[in-house]
């Protein structure tokens, strides 16, 4: 990220949280963030999709499938005409997504997923007419539904969620941030 070193700023946050009662277990103090989720092949990258020691979450299709159900109707469309039928085929194993979300006692640290193709135009990222894949859905969906958190702190250069479509409806059935954020409170270090 530009001028702000994000292994430290994370550990600092991690040792402020721990300050503030959090249970923090096992962060790997001496690990560079790389590091964390090459090794445990918790990144979106093809070349890792068959790692024997995969240590993020796998989302099940079925879970998947109710959440993408419960999306409006015109959000669901436009990420199947443009990504395919769920689970599509981004960071996918059977029959499961693979989601980049490693614990530490009851913080949790994620690699936000690519926004665009794995191999397609980086300009993706900054299209904010492009739906969310199915991984990425599935990402924010599992964050917000199934984990117990008080809010989700993004850091680094930039995250992709701003970019999605809809921001400008203000929260309206084309907002895809509040379709997949929902009322977690989302804190952005930049």
């Amino acid at each position: 990220a530009a001028y702000l070193h994000v292994t430290e700023s994370i550990r600092n946050l991690m040792s402020a949280l721990k300050n503030e009662g959090y249970r923090i277990e096992n962060f790997p103090e001496n690990r560079t963030l790389g590091d964390i989720f090459i090794e445990g092949g918790s990144v979106n990258c093809p070349n890792f999709t068959n790692v024997k020691n995969f240590n993020g979450i796998l989302f099940e299709k079925q879970k998947y499938n109710q959440f993408f159900n419960e999306l409006p109707e015109n959000i669901k469309k436009e990420i199947v005409e443009f990504w395919g039928d769920p689970i599509g085929n981004i960071m996918v194993e059977n029959s499961s997504i693979k989601l980049p979300i490693v614990k530490y006692g009851n913080v949790y640290l994620c690699l936000q997923p690519a926004r665009s193709t794995l191999s397609g135009d980086p300009n993706q990222y900054h299209d904010r007419n492009l739906p969310p894949h199915h991984q990425y859905l599935a990402f924010y969906r599992y964050i917000e539904r199934e984990l117990d958190l008080d809010a989700i702190i993004h850091i680094g250069t930039h995250g992709t969620e701003e970019f999605l479509p809809g921001k400008e409806c203000a929260g309206g059935n084309d907002d895809y941030n509040i379709n997949l954020i929902g009322n977690l409170p989302n804190v952005y270090y930049y």
